[in-house]
């Protein structure tokens, strides 16, 4: 049994609060593997250090911290002898104003939203995750799913996403009056395809579906903004890179924020991306071929099965659950914030990025 089987088998019915442990542990020493910018707002009375640059002081670390899955490998290694608790981090659905790779100020690229897990990666299928415990095990009242209505509403609004430099989309896409399906392209490399029990040839199938399914439509390509940002000139950025206009396909490589594209579209076919959970907050049809965090819950039309999904969820629980009880916010100055102060706060970010444009 693996390390992570281990915190599975361990810690399905005593996760590990982050909130709990600042509690009891105010001021912790935390060894991560990536020193992400905005990480150092969700530990603000705490010391960050570069895991295994100082092999002396990762080992009296208060916490353990794994940002990249290729990293979890050497963290498990040293809690295994150690006994330190570990948590598994990765960029929330309500990251920034811009990527990485965009240029520009610091402060619009720094992290807002942060999902720690005690489990899995909440990308990857091969195990579970918190966020999956959660959305099988968690029951919610209608106070609950009011809130995430709520949130779902205000998002889809005020067009927030992962990212949120983009600009709406200018004009209108493909034929006048015809059907239009969007797929979704994703970042070459990016962690959660494999994760989500997919690969290159699962996008070729994906399009050539969606080609099938929808025989009068137009198809429309979106490429994912660090792939845009990063430039096609010296290595593959995205897995449908160099598709050209050619009958009904039609690429999308210019940069526009995820709503405006999924509201002039009937249908979206993704593979893991998270403009397929936006699709279905926006009351679109979604087809996914992965297996991400969003899938087999009964609201996607999925092509992958996981027999650990088992229940069924609203669209206001699942939002509920992601956003609410999963996900972690912290303002510049290192104060806990809630769901919705999280948007109002990125929605004053992006109207200040965008004032100086």
């Amino acid at each position: 049994m693996g390390y992570l089987d281990q915190m599975v088998k361990s810690r399905h019915k005593t996760p590990f609060q982050l909130a709990g442990f600042l509690r009891v542990c105010p001021r912790p020493l935390v060894a991560v593997t990536e020193l992400v910018d905005g990480l150092e707002r969700f530990f603000p009375g705490g010391r960050l250090c570069h895991f295994g640059a100082d092999e002396e002081e990762t080992s009296r670390a208060d916490l353990l911290v794994s940002w990249l899955h290729r990293d979890f490998g050497r963290v498990a290694a040293l809690a295994r002898r150690t006994g330190q608790p570990v948590l598994l981090a990765e960029d929330a659905f309500l990251k920034s104003v811009l990527t990485v790779a965009r240029p520009g100020p610091q402060r619009y690229k720094s992290n807002m939203a942060i999902f720690f897990d005690d489990m899995g990666y909440h990308f990857s299928a091969a195990r579970p995750s918190r966020l999956e415990v959660l959305l099988n095990n968690v029951d919610l009242g209608p106070e609950e799913t009011r809130r995430g209505a709520a949130i779902r509403e205000k998002l889809v609004r005020n067009r927030l996403s992962k990212y949120n430099h983009q600009p709406p989309l200018e004009g209108s896409l493909g034929r006048s009056g015809k059907k239009k399906v969007l797929v979704v392209d994703q970042s070459f490399g990016d962690a959660s395809v494999p994760n989500a029990l997919a690969s290159a040839l699962t996008f070729q199938l994906m399009l050539k579906v969606a080609l099938k399914e929808n025989p009068e439509a137009d198809i429309i390509v979106k490429k994912h903004p660090d792939s845009i940002a990063r430039g096609d000139r010296r290595r593959r950025t995205s897995y449908f890179q160099g598709l050209k206009a050619e009958g009904r396909v039609i690429p999308v490589n210019v940069e526009a924020d995820p709503y405006s594209v999924i509201e002039q579209v009937d249908a979206v076919y993704t593979v893991s991306s998270q403009m397929g959970l936006e699709a279905l907050m926006a009351g679109k049809q979604v087809h996914v071929f992965g297996l991400p965090a969003y899938a087999g819950w009964g609201l996607t039309i999925d092509h992958l099965k996981c027999s650990r999904r088992t229940r069924t969820r609203t669209l206001d629980e699942l939002v509920f659950i992601i956003y609410v009880l999963y996900s972690h916010y912290a303002s510049e100055n290192g104060y806990p914030l809630t769901a919705e102060e999280a948007i109002e706060r990125l929605i004053i970010l992006r109207g200040e990025y965008w004032a100086v444009q």
